[in-house]
């Protein structure tokens, strides 16, 4: 087949591009696979920066930046086009596959999206918390694909007294930072009083128009036993998650998730990496991360912050409900493979 694949954050090259690239990777396999980008210098830069290997995926015109009937005609051209949604609806001549990375409650569908979505052959989502809002919203039946996770990249190595925590810096409505990183660094100020030795190090990256903010907030929360790491090198990343015992998460927090969605982590990608590394997850009891995580069995969930430190404690203080945790995470995200991935995006085209 000829299939065509497009994301307008494609030059982001993160979490929704990984998902997206991983597709046509998997698929360019057994198909003549394109990827509509006006920059031909895209696939060189997500190749080195996401390991994909996109050696037989082609860059051809976007064709998303035509008229629209122009655009209409371009699609007859291919049997297949996988599209990431920003919240709109396309329309296509050919079998369309949307995909949803998060809730989208920001947007109100009209009744023509009602109409164009009856279309869409499949749509595709991140999680079952992202399908759960996307099917009441659009009054569809979505698929759940997990995001693949490249689980060989990452080793357990000798393991230290410390906690990691990883997630991009960015602020909700200009004020609150978007992944929590201020509630964690204000709990393992309780969690340190408790036991001096352990550490936290706050792993973030973050875009030009937020660096001051960056800057600021680093002032305002260094503390005794937290270090800050900001866009590290991958190799870095591996070392940081092998030596780390536990791992934490903290998106959605405080937040009314029925009303603002989009405000917890859509699946926790970053949670998986971590189980892989061998540390222990303890992450907020919200979003997709409660796809992941068996209570007790490969990790613990938290809802207030005297959970948290009486889980972490927990952890540190026994050594062999360590050992047990880490065995059951690992086998965990084996299912969150990139071999899974594609596996299971070719069950859902054989529907």
């Amino acid at each position: 087949m000829k299939i065509g694949l497009y994301t307008p954050y494609l030059e982001s090259l993160s979490g929704g591009e990984r998902y997206m690239l991983t597709i046509a990777s998997c698929l360019s396999d057994r198909h003549e696979v394109y990827l509509f980008w006006d920059d031909t210098t895209i696939k060189e830069k997500a190749e080195k920066k996401l390991g994909i290997d996109l050696s037989k995926v082609m860059i051809t015109a976007n064709i998303f930046s035509l008229g629209v009937w122009k655009k209409l005609q371009e699609t007859k051209k291919y049997d297949a086009i996988f599209v990431l949604s920003d919240g709109s609806i396309p329309f296509a001549f050919s079998d369309l596959y949307l995909h949803f990375q998060h809730p989208m409650e920001m947007v109100h569908p009209s009744l023509f999206d009602r109409i164009k979505i009856k279309r869409v052959k499949k749509i595709i989502c991140n999680s079952v918390f992202t399908k759960d809002f996307i099917d009441k919203k659009y009054k569809t039946k979505s698929v759940v694909l997990y995001p693949p996770i490249d689980i060989s990249a990452f080793h357990s190595l000798t393991k230290e007294q410390s906690i990691l925590t990883v997630g991009r810096f960015s602020l909700i409505n200009g004020k609150i930072d978007f992944k929590k990183q201020s509630v964690l660094i204000e709990i393992f100020k309780k969690l340190h009083e408790n036991n001096k030795n352990i550490t936290l190090t706050v792993v973030t990256s973050v875009i030009d128009s937020d660096k001051k903010h960056l800057e600021e907030f680093i002032k305002k929360y260094q503390r005794e036993g937290v270090s800050f790491v900001i866009s590290p090198s991958f190799e870095q990343l591996q070392k940081l998650y092998g030596k780390a015992t536990v791992y934490w998460h903290a998106a959605g927090f405080g937040e009314d998730l029925k009303k603002n969605p989009e405000r917890a982590e859509h699946f926790g990608i970053s949670t998986v990496e971590a189980m892989t590394a061998g540390c222990v997850p303890i992450v907020f009891n919200g979003g997709g991360q409660k796809e992941i995580i068996q209570e007790g069995a490969n990790g613990f969930l938290w809802s207030t912050k005297e959970e948290l430190v009486e889980k972490s404690l927990h952890v540190f203080n026994n050594k062999s409900l360590q050992t047990s945790l880490v065995e059951s995470a690992q086998k965990t995200a084996q299912g969150f493979s990139s071999d899974a991935f594609c596996k299971n995006l070719g069950d859902i085209m054989k529907e």
